[in-house]
């Protein structure tokens, strides 16, 4: 296709000022950073853990969970 090479630095990425999940805007925003950044722990009720691990258990049957 003879394309040029895409210049990606993941240490400084473009972002807009916002996004956001709703028509009417400012409903679920969404951080953006100007970094790739490891992304921080999310907890979950047990009860919801419990219930997703036994819905997907086809999944969880081979994978550790802490």
């Amino acid at each position: 296709m003879q394309l040029s090479p895409l210049e990606f630095n993941p240490q400084n990425l473009v972002v807009i000022p916002h996004e956001s999940d709703s028509y009417y805007r400012f409903k679920y925003l969404h951080k953006r950073r100007s970094q790739i950044q490891v992304p921080l722990p999310h907890s979950i009720s047990p009860r919801i853990q419990t219930q997703i691990q036994q819905q997907f258990s086809w999944f969880y049957s081979n994978v550790r969970v802490d």
